[in-house]
């Protein structure tokens, strides 16, 4: 994909804003509070304490003017007495008014959450100030441990605070409801400690708010007189929530959301037994010899164990059903290593898959080789030299057909990726069901089950395809992939071709990133292509490395519904070079994360796509990227390329009556002939976003960026939308 900022022209808006810093470590803290005058340039400043400096050069961020300062915090386990501490201004400048002059304020320090009196100072010129504490035997207080009401759901939090005259007490309300009484912080936030808060409940499905309300604030007129209180961070069921730290500086609540969803579970399928009739394989035996002798329509029975390095060619209608643990496996075993230097080395590997010249990951060497090694079901990255092997880590001397590895393979199951292709062929009408397939060095763009082209009109019903190389499983026409699970293999999960495409309740997890091809290219979950009708519905999609749900290139009358697509590193839900859509119902969090560039890893992304309608869907961007986003960009070369039935460009999208949360930007972008998109009859109305700030530009349209109000008052956008602060 072309990277759209080459396109993009954006005037940088500075944002001043205070910086936390922590540096050393030990039981002790000394936290300096820091502010600026800022002119042609930030302050610089050094610390010493007792005449032995703190880190490197810091930089001042916060302004005086604001009222706000810059946390640094020094931890040390320093001995009894006194120490000398020493704050030296680097980079005065002065341009002959008051309004042009850079100082630097050290506004307070406290040791060991007191107050060290004396330490304040002005900087006005480079130049150094000096203030002593003394460490006494005041105790640091313990964190502690608190909770409060019953059921499955968990939620906990963490807080800090810090103290005077007395800790900082708090409540929690969950949509309205108290849940436990009034609570006492303990740990100091100086100390870097928390306090940890578990509450429990049985929450619906849907978004619930949490309501924390400080009850006790108090001031003394400085910042080492203030009694304040921290939300530190958050977990719902395990699973982090992001953007929800809140300091609560005077009295008064703070709240945020969560949302409750169930990651959608694969329907149960009953412990298998041999159908009637069925052609049993033992563990050992060739499945396709077992395929040849008998005709279409056989159904065949395979044992319980590893079948290693077998590839099937079914016949039409044959079927075949797994007893409980039947894997095919398509590495080698590997034994025998014998130590050389500090290395473990076999021979005898005569393996060599095919390679393709594709994008890869920047710095990934041998991107693309799928001659994978595994330890223990892991796979190890490759390397380009013996020198470089260490643990986690192989190298292929394809020469000398030996493997290194650099761990001692006592006691570990080693196996090494050999064949690439476990099911495939022209035969339609062929149902796969409780069956593992793994550890196939499926190549690039490439299937352990259904190679480079798919399968037709195949089943696939309760299948684990995992660990193989490039992609795990190609659907083509009329097949089904239902109740599954696609994990963990090295470029993508599945792909698809074709028409009448079913996906139904299955999960695709972890998939992309240890095979070295680049994710934005293709890596993921799944990416379908020349799609028709196709139907991905009631399914989950985690924590891929790529995009969780991409139909790409020329998908017509695409139907998500129902799914739950959370933590993908790429973005969420991408459509894009395609038509006639409908995604609704859907939940969206956290994902895009490791976009961080302008618009992309979007919840939710209508790239160059026609005729869209998107609602009904909880897009939460917090810990990601943006929420829903339509882009166009110039891809008339790809029209022309892959035969576009019309033109890529995006126009007729209707998005309404989502549910939006978080700081993730949402709207239109142009990097290519803006007017199509803004005269494209293209819409948001009815969408309910809960944002940080009702005062945050957070949404694109035209060549600007607005806020909510904004918005609405230069469109006809959002006339029956809301927007709330989270």
């Amino acid at each position: 994909m072309e990277n759209p900022m080459a396109k993009l022209v954006v005037s940088p808006t500075v944002v001043r804003m205070p910086a936390r810093t922590t540096i050393g470590s030990g039981p002790d803290s000394l936290v300096l509070r820091i502010s600026q005058d800022y002119y042609q340039g930030d302050a610089n400043y050094e610390v010493f304490v007792d005449d032995v400096q703190i880190g490197g050069t810091f930089t001042a961020s916060a302004l005086h003017s604001s009222a706000q300062s810059d946390t640094l915090i020094i931890k040390n386990g320093w001995a009894p007495g006194s120490h000398k501490v020493a704050v030296k201004f680097l980079n005065d400048a002065w341009g002959g008014t008051a309004a042009a002059d850079r100082n630097l304020y050290l506004e307070a320090a406290t040791y060991n959450g007191a107050a060290v009196p004396g330490a304040p100072s002005t900087l006005w010129t480079a130049g150094t100030v000096a203030f002593s504490y003394t460490k006494s035997a005041l105790a640091i207080p313990a964190s502690v441990s608190l909770s409060a009401g019953s059921g499955s759901d968990v939620l906990v939090l963490k807080f800090s605070q810090d103290a005077y005259q007395g800790s900082a007490q708090y409540t929690v309300k969950i949509d309205g409801v108290q849940v436990g009484g009034t609570f006492t912080a303990s740990a100091w936030h100086s100390s870097d400690s928390v306090d940890t808060l578990t509450l429990k409940g049985n929450w619906a499905l849907g978004q619930h708010q949490v309501s924390v309300t400080f009850l006790n604030d108090a001031w003394g007129g400085t910042a080492a007189t203030d009694r304040n209180l921290y939300l530190d961070s958050a977990t719902y069921n395990g699973t982090a929530l992001p953007g929800v730290a809140k300091a609560l500086m005077i009295t008064g609540p703070e709240s945020f959301v969560f949302t409750d969803f169930a990651a959608p579970s694969p329907t149960p399928s009953p412990t298998p037994t041999p159908p009637a009739g069925s052609v049993v394989i033992h563990v050992g035996e060739s499945i396709q010899a077992k395929v040849d002798a008998f005709p279409p329509g056989t159904t065949f029975w395979l044992e319980a164990g590893e079948h290693r390095m077998q590839t099937v060619t079914p016949k039409d209608g044959q079927s075949f059903v797994g007893a409980e643990g039947a894997i095919l496996d398509g590495s080698r075993l590997l034994t025998g290593f014998t130590q050389d230097g500090d290395d473990w080395v076999i021979g005898n590997q005569t393996q060599e898959g095919q390679r393709s010249n594709v994008p890869i990951v920047v710095g990934w060497e041998r991107a693309g080789y799928p001659d994978a090694v595994y330890i223990d079901g892991v796979p190890l990255r490759p390397v380009d030299t013996r020198a470089e092997v260490t643990p986690g880590k192989f190298y292929f001397d394809y020469a000398a057909n030996r493997i290194y590895i650099g761990e001692n393979p006592t006691g570990h199951k080693v196996e090494a990726a050999v064949t690439p292709l476990a099911f495939g062929g022209a035969a339609q009408n062929v149902s796969l069901s409780h069956i593992t397939v793994e550890q196939y060095a499926s190549p690039v763009q490439n299937a352990a089950v259904g190679g480079i082209n798919g399968v037709k009109n195949w089943s696939l019903n309760d299948i684990d395809i995992r660990l193989n190389f490039g992609t795990g499983v190609k659907l083509g026409e009329g097949s089904k992939l239902i109740n599954s699970l696609v994990s963990d293999n090295g470029q993508l999960g599945a792909g698809g071709v074709g028409a009448g495409i079913l996906v139904d309740g299955t999960e695709f997890a972890r998939n992309g990133g240890w095979a070295g091809i680049d994710p934005n290219w293709e890596g993921g979950g799944f990416k379908f292509a020349f799609t028709s009708g196709a139907v991905i519905r009631n399914s989950y999609s985690h924590d891929n490395t790529g995009i969780g749900m991409w139909t790409d290139i020329n998908n017509v009358k695409t139907l998500y519904e129902g799914n739950t697509i959370v933590n993908n590193s790429w973005g969420g839900l991408q459509h894009e070079i395609s038509y006639d859509a409908v995604i609704r119902n859907n939940v969206i969090v956290g994902n895009g994360a490791a976009q961080d560039n302008w618009v992309l890893g979007a919840g939710i992304q209508l790239s160059n796509v026609q005729g869209v309608e998107v609602y009904g869907n909880v897009v939460d961007s917090r810990g990601g990227g943006a929420g829903i986003i339509m882009w166009n960009a110039d891809r008339t070369a790809d029209a022309t390329r892959y035969n576009a039935p019309l033109s890529y460009t995006t126009i007729n999208n209707n998005v309404h009556d989502n549910r939006v949360i978080g700081p993730g930007e949402n709207g239109m972008v142009a990097t290519y002939d803006g007017s199509v998109l803004w005269s494209g009859n293209n819409h948001f109305d009815g969408n309910e976003y809960h944002v940080p700030s009702l005062l945050a530009p957070l949404f694109y349209y035209g060549d600007g960026q607005y806020t909510f109000e904004q918005l609405r008052a230069i469109t006809a956008w959002e006339a029956k939308g809301s927007a709330v602060l989270l």
